[in-house]
């Protein structure tokens, strides 16, 4: 789920919440895209000192600020959410696994 921080209509954050089907929320990680990408320089004179990536709700038109993500960019960002989710692999399908490789 993308959220905001400080400002309403700037998403500065993705947050991911792991559910367990019985028990409800196990774990949540907000995952700021400052914190991912960094400042970002952009040729905006604007901007000198750079931007902080986020996503922008215009009344409704929706869309990166200012600076748009490179291939890269999102292959940072997927690979961090990558690197969350496999904390929580089914532990019952690795325990199962490895019961297999014994035999």
């Amino acid at each position: 789920q993308f959220v905001t921080g400080i400002v309403a209509n700037q998403y500065n954050a993705l947050q991911m919440t792991i559910l367990n089907r019985s028990e409800g929320q196990v774990d949540t990680l907000r995952l700021r895209f400052s914190d991912l990408l960094g400042t970002k320089m952009t040729s905006n004179p604007n901007f000198r000192n750079g931007v902080e990536p986020h996503i922008w709700d215009d009344y409704g038109k929706v869309s990166w600020y200012v600076y748009h993500p490179t291939r890269q960019d999102y292959e940072k960002l997927s690979n961090a959410v990558s690197d969350y989710l496999e904390v929580f692999q089914d532990m019952s399908q690795s325990a199962d696994q490895q019961w297999a490789q014994t035999m």
